[in-house]
């Protein structure tokens, strides 16, 4: 099984989402055996952090536009969980095309989603 995780961190963001999604992360580590990825929209202060951890992850400004997308679709995820306020529906709609189950962390619920689990 692969697992997509999309979050924002850094600057403006914060560390929150991130620090959630990484707790999700270790958890599911301690019960499945599953390959991963990050995609995190932040800055060199998160990408030193997650190499610092080991994680193997894209860490862009903004990677909506900078991601080479195939890449995602290469490697045939099955889950995306997403913390970050920066999915919107248009990117949603995108990766429900290729991914099987997507899970969306939101503590607002102020957005349109296209998701299985809120």
């Amino acid at each position: 099984m692969n697992i997509l995780f999309r979050t924002s961190a850094g600057s403006s963001y914060g560390w929150g989402n991130l620090y959630r999604i990484l707790t999700i992360f270790y958890d599911l580590k301690k019960k499945l055996k599953f390959d991963y990825f990050f995609l995190v929209n932040g800055n060199y202060q998160v990408k030193r952090y997650l190499k610092k951890l080991n994680i193997q992850s894209i860490v862009e400004e903004n990677f909506d536009t900078n991601i080479d997308h195939n890449f995602l679709i290469n490697k045939k995820f099955e889950i995306l969980i997403i913390e970050t306020p920066l999915c919107n529906l248009k990117l949603m709609n995108y990766y429900n095309k290729f991914i099987n189950k997507i899970i969306v962390l939101d503590d607002v619920l102020k957005f349109k989603y296209n998701c299985d689990v809120l």
